[in-house]
């Protein structure tokens, strides 16, 4: 087969005690034909000089590695400018702290794409989710997932339904298509992720094949930006806010969507984010903001008998907390 250029695109801040794993898995690829983009963003470790010591072993090997840097402006920024001088014909994008957990991942995605359809311009490998330190295996995402699905990816990616998953390095794309859909106009933040961005438009368009393996490995650690652990309901929302934020604007981007079909989008990402944060709501006992969420879905009659149920509960001060925690020693297995 022929061995189109692949570009490894990797934002990068504060990574020193990871990014090591991730430059020794693309290092060990055996796929010929590579290059790699660290857009160090603004780091005040030791990252740089990590990335900038592992120059000499990519040229070596045939690659090449640059690090290019950024003021601190967040993944979705560092994307952005690292669109500017990629030269592959495929993407991937992996996080920094994660890493390949084949030797053939990137040999097996190119070759599923060259040998596809015109209409398939995305692949993605299954993920396996290891614990920091120990990288013993917690979860393996992608096991309900089909080589060709019968429906687009589009809306699963939208509202992450029937299993979608969103690793960075478990994806590539190809190039041109991102090009055509986005002009490489992603929407940026400093508190976006970049997934969004380049995986739906892409899915608008194209289908996208999955390989059966789990060929990378996200490590979940306690510091992560993308955990919420026990964040307040604020953080919470803000969160999710963001997401919705990300979204309409990365739908807003897609030159093939539809002024009609970006109505109804903006519509259901709307009452979904209401659904989400109105039961977040009754369960952190806020009931401004129960008000204020299951009002959003009375406008949209988006409502459920079961909602109903619980918002009238939270009008009574004493009976919320009493049934949350009910509910509480029942799923504990605790009798009342």
């Amino acid at each position: 087969m022929q061995y189109p250029l692949v570009s490894v695109l990797t934002p990068c801040y504060n990574m020193e005690r990871y990014i090591h794993r991730l430059l020794d898995s693309v290092l060990a690829q055996s796929y010929p034909v590579i290059e790699m983009y660290v857009i160090d963003d603004e780091s005040v470790d030791n990252s740089v000089k990590i990335v900038e010591d592992y120059i000499d072993k990519f040229e070596a090997r045939g690659f090449s590695l640059q690090c290019i840097h950024q003021e601190h402006a967040g993944q979705s920024n560092a994307i952005k400018k690292g669109l500017q001088f990629i030269k592959g014909k495929y993407l991937v994008w992996p996080d920094a702290d994660d890493y390949y957990a084949s030797d053939d991942a990137i040999l097996e995605m190119v070759a599923t794409l060259e040998n596809s359809s015109e209409e398939f311009k995305m692949v993605r490998t299954q993920e396996r989710i290891v614990l920091d330190g120990s990288f013993k295996e917690i979860e393996l995402r992608g096991i309900t997932a089909k080589e060709e699905e019968e429906r687009s990816l589009f809306e699963d990616c939208l509202f992450g339904k029937n299993g979608f998953f969103f690793a960075s390095g478990a994806y590539m794309l190809d190039v041109q298509a991102l090009r055509l859909a986005t002009n490489f106009d992603i929407y940026t933040n400093p508190h976006a992720g970049q997934n969004w961005q380049l995986l739906l438009p892409v899915l608008h368009e194209h289908r996208c094949k999955t390989i059966l393996k789990p060929y990378y490995n996200v490590v979940r650690r306690k510091d992560s930006h993308s955990r919420m652990g026990s964040a307040s309901f604020e953080d919470i929302e803000k969160r999710k806010l963001t997401y919705y934020e990300t979204q309409i604007e990365t739908l807003k981007r897609i030159k093939g969507l539809s002024s009609d079909q970006l109505d109804r989008y903006k519509t259901d990402l709307k009452v979904f984010y209401a659904h989400i944060l109105f039961k977040l709501s009754i369960s952190q006992n806020r009931r401004c903001k129960t008000k204020e969420y299951f009002e959003t879905l009375k406008d949209y009659n988006s409502e459920t008998p079961k909602e109903r149920f619980f918002f009238g509960l939270s009008k009574a001060k004493w009976i919320l907390p009493l049934a949350i925690k009910i509910k509480r020693m029942l799923k504990n297995g605790r009798h009342l």
